[in-house]
């Protein structure tokens, strides 16, 4: 690539990352605070449960944020999103009980995988593992928690 192209570039992907810093807070905080809902379900902390209603209105803000800022999404976080948008989706329109039915074990699981892993690649496109694991090469090739995990523990025992 040419001087020219290369800061072109350069710049682009300086202002799509400051538009992500502005956008990806409001939208990560959504995905965080029902994560750990349902991480506390799973846990079956004080005996909690996640209603249908709650996950419709998680969706409806979700998709609301979604349809605002999801331009900017990269390739990874455009899919995973998708993937729980469709998720949810098909979930609430199966549902023909009241909406104050609870999650089965095996939904609030799907979910939370779901969501952290649309975590994992909005903190991806913001470049954080990169700089977290001085992988500028994107050698790593890191997809999900799990992989920052292993290579910490990897790191950590040299």
């Amino acid at each position: 690539m040419d001087k020219i192209h290369l800061t072109i570039h350069e710049n682009y992907t300086s202002r799509l990352i400051e538009k992500r810093l502005e956008f990806y807070p409001s939208i990560y905080e959504i995905l965080s605070d029902m994560g750990k809902k349902l991480k506390r379900v799973e846990m079956k902390f004080n005996d909690e449960k996640i209603s249908f209603s709650q996950i419709e209105d998680f969706k409806i803000h979700y998709d609301l944020l979604n349809s605002k800022y999801a331009l900017v999404f990269g390739n990874e976080s455009s899919s995973r999103s998708y993937k729980l948008r469709i998720y949810l989706l098909e979930l609430l329109n199966k549902q023909t009980k009241a909406r104050d039915e609870k999650l089965t074990e095996a939904q609030v699981a799907k979910i939370r995988n779901l969501i952290a892993s649309l975590e994992f690649s909005l903190k991806s496109d913001l470049g954080i593992y990169i700089s977290d694991f001085n992988d500028t090469r994107g050698e790593l090739n890191m997809k999900h928690y799990g992989d920052v995990i292993k290579i910490r523990k990897e790191r950590n025992s040299s």
